[in-house]
C-alpha cells in the first residue's frame, strides 16, 4: 500500500492545525477527545477506534495533530492527519 507524503510542519497555514489528545478516563471507564493541553471533552467513547473516526471528521480539511495516551497515562502514539491521510509517529523509547 502505498502512503502519502510525510506532513511538512513549516506549511504557512500551520496557525490553523488543530491539536487534540485521547486519553482514558479511569474513574468512568471511558476514552474522552480533547483539545490538546484542555480539559474540556469533546467526545467520549467506550473505544479507541470509535475516537479515532470521530477526531477524523473533525479534521475536515485541515491538518490534525492527535496524540493518544495508554490507559495508565503513558504517550502510545502520535498522528498527524488529514482527514483522508494519516501518518503515525510512536514514541521513541
Amino acid at each position: 500500500m502505498r502512503r502519502g507524503p510525510k506532513p511538512d510542519f513549516t506549511r504557512k497555514d500551520a496557525q490553523d492545525d488543530l491539536y487534540y489528545e485521547m486519553k482514558f478516563e479511569s474513574d468512568k471507564e471511558r476514552w474522552v477527545l480533547l483539545k490538546e493541553g484542555s480539559d474540556h471533552v469533546l467526545r467520549a467513547a467506550d473505544r479507541k477506534t470509535d475516537l479515532l473516526q470521530a477526531a477524523q471528521e473533525r479534521a475536515e480539511s485541515k491538518h490534525a495533530h492527535l496524540k493518544i495516551y495508554h490507559a495508565d497515562g503513558s504517550l502510545e502514539v502520535e498522528t498527524d492527519y488529514t482527514k483522508d491521510s494519516p501518518h503515525f509517529r510512536y514514541p521513541s523509547k
